[in-house]
């Protein structure tokens, strides 16, 4: 069993939070017949034709343009092969109907993970295709009951006519784009595979180069991302952070010197459950008070998550928790002109890790203080492998509002509930002011500096970074870390 219950409202969230705004049919045209149940609905006609065979499901929410992004009622009753559990195959009939409403075909659908929670309903996840290519940033996901009742489809993968198939612009000048682009000149870029991808800042199907591009930054900030060149026009049209730091801004205080060895030995604890209580703790830093704090908080996460939602580490499937304290980049052992502490905490979606800086001395204790930092990166893994939100605009906000509610939650499970609770991070404030990362009960407490000077009560994309900017390290991915979309529900 999973912790599902949170996490697919998470996805649907993610996928369906578009009020519908929807163009009315020209009234000088004549509209086709609809069915009785859609007719308030400003639906496509193909759409609204091919609900005609599934007469009690409604159109819960659509995008702009109409398509649907949330199907809800009585969509099919199926039969697994296996009674205890649903699969893929067992969806067949059904997918091929409801496929239509997405405007997709049905061998545009590929499953690629199924969930049962502890309600004893099932999830299925399904990635979509294009032109034989894969679609990078949509998903559909159909929900079934313990009866075989299919009762909900949600989702934003959608078909669209008139896309690119062939590239104009060569992999070799995308990946040069993206070199040139990316501000930090401490990176290495590489070519991944042609994709489309719907851009989370316009939201259009783009054909697209992917590429890969990491490094430092000159604060000793490091990124990993995914970006997405047009492979017609060359624009980079869209750009996935696959790090997800506690904080956005990096302040450089760090002053500490150690040896050689000692900047190599940043494994702090290893955490491994066989079933209950945990076998063993590895401890080979030469800083064990930093590595004994992180392995209790860590031990406090996973436990919050089990006990509360039956989660069995962040994948559901025992996944060893590992994290780094005082991690260090060395320019001898990395492709970088810089050495240097990490001064943040981070998710570190490559390796499955978290991984903490030293803190600055003056503000910022160690990064490992906070209890409730640590299960906001543990969340970050959550996330990772459930509803697998983009982290970038609006989807990576929710992603890090999640972490910081999923935070609070495990800090008030713990240590219970109390005023400062809701200030993120509170416990990794040395001195100063602001006491605390951000603000949970009033957003636009907190001060961002050069950036922007307060978070926002909500989330806008066009006031953020512009309806045209791509996300990037320069700018949060969107300022994600100051656009907190459930902090204020």
């Amino acid at each position: 069993m999973f912790c599902f219950r949170q996490t697919l409202a998470l996805a649907a969230i993610a996928f369906a939070l578009a009020n519908p705004s929807l163009a009315q049919n020209n009234p000088t045209q004549q509209a086709k017949p609809r069915p009785a149940h859609v007719k308030t609905l400003s639906l496509p006609d193909d759409v609204a034709a091919s609900l005609l065979t599934m007469p009690q499901v409604r159109v819960a929410a659509a995008a702009k343009d109409g398509i649907p992004t949330f199907l809800k009622g009585d969509i099919g009753t199926i039969k697994p092969v296996n009674p205890r559990a649903v699969a893929a195959s067992d969806l067949a009939p059904v997918i091929k109907k409801v496929a239509a409403v997405f405007r997709l075909a049905e061998h545009d659908l590929t499953a690629t993970k199924t969930v049962t929670d502890n309600l004893g309903f099932t999830h299925i996840n399904y990635d979509q295709t294009k032109n034989g290519l894969p679609v990078v940033g949509t998903r559909l996901s159909v929900h079934v009951k313990r009866d075989g009742t299919v009762y909900a489809v949600t989702g934003n993968a959608h078909g669209k006519d008139n896309v690119p198939t062939v590239p104009t612009v060569s992999s070799s000048t995308a990946t040069a784009i993206v070199h040139s682009w990316h501000a930090a000149t401490n990176s290495t870029t590489s070519y991944k595979r042609l994709v489309y991808v719907v851009s989370t800042t316009d939201h259009e199907m783009h054909l697209a180069h992917e590429i890969s591009n990491s490094g430092i930054s000159g604060s000793v900030s490091p990124f990993r991302e995914l970006v997405y060149v047009d492979a017609v026009d060359g624009r980079i049209v869209d750009c996935h952070s696959l790090i997800m730091p506690a904080e956005a801004i990096e302040v450089n205080y760090c002053t500490w010197i150690w040896s050689y060895e000692d900047q190599e030995n940043y494994l702090a604890a290893i955490l491994t459950r066989q079933l209950n209580p945990y076998t063993n703790h590895y401890i080979t830093s030469s800083n064990n008070s930093a590595c004994n704090t992180n392995f209790t908080y860590l031990d406090n996460a996973w436990n919050f998550y089990h006990d509360n939602f039956s989660c069995d580490s962040v994948d559901n499937s025992g996944l060893m928790l590992t994290s780094f304290v005082h991690y260090y980049y060395s320019s001898a052992h990395y492709p970088y002109n810089i050495s240097g502490y990490v001064n943040n905490a981070y998710w570190d979606s490559a390796d499955n890790s978290i991984k903490y800086g030293a803190g600055s001395g003056t503000h910022y204790k160690d990064w490992v203080s906070a209890l409730d930092l640590t299960a906001h990166e543990l969340t970050h893994g959550v996330t990772q492998f459930s509803s697998g939100l983009i982290y970038a605009n609006e989807p990576g906000a929710i992603n890090e509002s999640m972490s910081d509610i999923m935070g609070a939650s495990c800090n008030a499970y713990i240590n219970g509930l109390g005023d400062d609770t809701w200030k993120f991070g509170k416990d990794l404030i040395n001195s100063g002011a602001p006491d605390a990362l951000r603000y949970m009960n009033d957003p636009t407490a907190d001060y961002i500096g050069q950036y922007n000077p307060y978070s926002k009560d909500y989330y806008c994309d066009e006031i953020w970074i512009g309806p045209n900017v791509s996300p990037s390290d320069n700018n949060d991915y969107g300022w994600v870390h100051y656009t907190p979309v459930q902090l204020r529900a």
